[in-house]
């Protein structure tokens, strides 16, 4: 029993020694890694989950429309005490914004530090100076941070940014590009119109070889009589067997074919549809129901190279 009572302490006290010791910024994890439409870390549980669904809702909002990158981080508390430096750190550690445009931006809260931090990338520092992002905590943040209101003070935050940005007509949503991770949506209509275009090349392909004369080589093979034989099955497709007779209008040539073609009131499918450009049931029930679309889930996110020069503001309240 002494045995377990003392275990029992030793934990509590270690958990409160790391507790007390407050986050570093490489410990933070980052949400957007793993779903892109998430922003706002909050690893202490500050952050209620409805102020959570509005924060991310308003920074996916200023990626797609405005490009901005945004990493949001509620703690207790930090190692280093200083937010400015947490939050540059936080930054350069990440690198949120596009690379070549650098509208990246970190808004750091430490609750029991009471202290905030607004950091911008080099691109955003004439669209949000540092005397806007000092206006912007002063009004918006500071009232609710000195009430112990976090959820407010973080909400009316990221929505006062939204309105000094709206009316900035050089900053532009990120365009999609495989190297930023965002084509979940292109990537599979590009390889749908591929196939589909192979396909039709392919049939049109086979068609135009069917009207090839084996004896003189001309295209002008053609049917001038068939019929039908009776219907198979083949790999639980139905099939009508026709015996056909084509005639080169160049030459003469004749010859019979047997040819097999696939019953158009034949439904693999009765539990998945018509076969499909000949691809069959596996084809048809891949792109209906498919592994990323309509699953439900989102991929992770991804930043994209930003760099900051230290512009913008930060406090203690």
């Amino acid at each position: 029993m002494t045995k377990k009572l003392f275990g029992f302490l030793l934990l509590s006290v270690i958990s409160l020694a790391v507790f007390a010791a407050g986050h570093k910024p490489a410990d933070i994890p980052m949400v957007h890694l793993q779903d892109k439409t998430k922003y706002a870390c909050n690893p202490d549980g500050v952050l209620s989950d409805a102020a959570i669904a509005r924060i991310d809702s308003t920074l996916s909002w200023l990626e797609a429309n405005k490009g901005i990158q945004t990493i949001l981080v509620v703690v207790r508390k930090m190692e280093n005490e200083d937010s400015f430096s947490f939050a540059l750190e936080l930054a350069q550690l990440h690198k949120p914004g596009h690379k070549e445009k650098n509208t990246g931006l970190v808004i750091l809260l430490s609750t029991e530090d009471r202290q905030y931090t607004i950091l911008t990338g080099r691109g955003l520092e004439g669209t949000l100076p540092d005397a806007i992002c000092k206006r912007i905590e002063n009004r918006y943040m500071l009232p609710y941070l000195k009430e112990g209101n976090w959820d407010d003070a973080m909400i009316a935050t990221v929505e006062a940014i939204k309105k000094y940005t709206e009316g900035d007509k050089e900053l532009h949503g990120f365009t999609n590009s495989p190297a930023e991770g965002d084509d979940d949506g292109l990537m599979p209509m590009i390889l749908v119109l591929f196939i589909g275009g192979i396909l039709v090349a392919a049939g049109y392909y086979a068609k135009r070889q069917r009207k090839r004369c084996p004896k003189c080589g001309k295209y002008d093979f053609n049917m001038i009589n068939e019929t039908f034989i009776g219907t198979v099955v083949r790999n639980g497709a139905r099939y009508k067997h026709y015996r056909r007779c084509y005639v080169c209008k160049n030459c003469n040539h004749t010859v019979f074919k047997d040819d097999y073609d696939r019953d158009e009131d034949d439904f693999i499918g009765r539990s998945g549809g018509p076969i499909i450009f000949g691809f069959g049931r596996g084809f048809g029930r891949g792109f209906g129901g498919g592994s990323s679309w309509g699953s439900g889930g989102f991929s992770g996110g991804s930043f994209s190279g930003g760099s900051f020069g230290g512009g913008g503001a930060s406090g203690r309240f």
